[in-house]
């Protein structure tokens, strides 16, 4: 008889997690979120099919400053989108410009 293994684990102590996609991979019951993370950083539990090994080095509460793992995409949407918002000003800009240079444009 075949021993089928399935392994899932997160090596990387920098990497940030949302406690509510943890539990969408290891089927907890329903907890408190806050006193669970409070109390226990080492957890072993089994199911029918699986044991699950869970040790949690860090966590932050909702209202925490975020990790900077997890706004590093944020800020790079907004810096771009700060630069198409220059680029496009300067854009406005030069047309208008250039109108006026070639007699395109008048003024009442």
């Amino acid at each position: 008889m075949p021993i089928y293994m399935r392994f899932n684990f997160i090596i990387d102590p920098d990497q940030w997690l949302f406690f509510e996609d943890v539990l969408k991979v290891i089927p907890l019951e329903e907890v408190n979120t806050e006193s669970f993370l409070r109390k226990k950083k080492k957890i072993m539990f089994e199911d029918d099919n699986f044991i699950y090994f869970v040790n949690i080095t860090d966590f932050m509460l909702k209202d925490a400053i975020s990790p900077l793992s997890f706004e590093k995409e944020k800020i790079k949407t907004i810096l771009l989108n700060l630069r198409t918002i220059d680029l496009r000003n300067k854009l406005r800009e030069d047309l208008y410009n250039d109108a006026i240079k070639a007699q395109q444009v008048e003024t009442y």
